[in-house]
């Protein structure tokens, strides 16, 4: 994968291998999150944070895989299939959401975690 500015200078490159590439986001610094499933056995799933000049400043890896990922200034919030992680924008993870059920979507605030499930919507602290 190679990674372009907005006047289409190449200014990094990753290769990911057996990783699959499941989504990713900007944060409101400037950095590209990347967050890949993994085809091995063991960590699941890994995000890779880039700096605005195409550097990786930080990885993170979890057990399991990933269903998505958001971004913001506050942070960035990765939801799994039974649980909701929220960083700090070096990859720190601040808080854990566990025990959450079908969940497809979710952003995470300095007041909380905001999610979305089939068809509902809900509000943590």
């Amino acid at each position: 994968m190679k990674i372009y500015t907005n006047n289409g200078d190449n200014i990094a490159g990753y290769v990911y291998n057996e990783n699959e590439l499941r989504t990713f986001a900007m944060t409101g610094s400037g950095e590209l999150a990347l967050c890949f499933n993994k085809y091995t056995t063991g960590e699941r799933s890994e995000i890779v944070l880039f700096s605005s000049d195409g550097q990786i400043i930080g990885k993170q890896s979890f057990e399991d895989e990933s269903v998505s990922m958001t971004a913001s200034e506050d942070g960035i919030c990765v939801v799994f299939p039974d649980t909701v992680v929220w960083m700090d924008t070096d990859l720190t993870v601040k808080k854990t959401y566990s025990s959450v059920e079908s969940i497809k979507f979710a952003a995470c605030t300095e007041k909380g975690v905001f999610t979305v499930t089939s068809g509902r919507a809900g509000y943590a602290d």
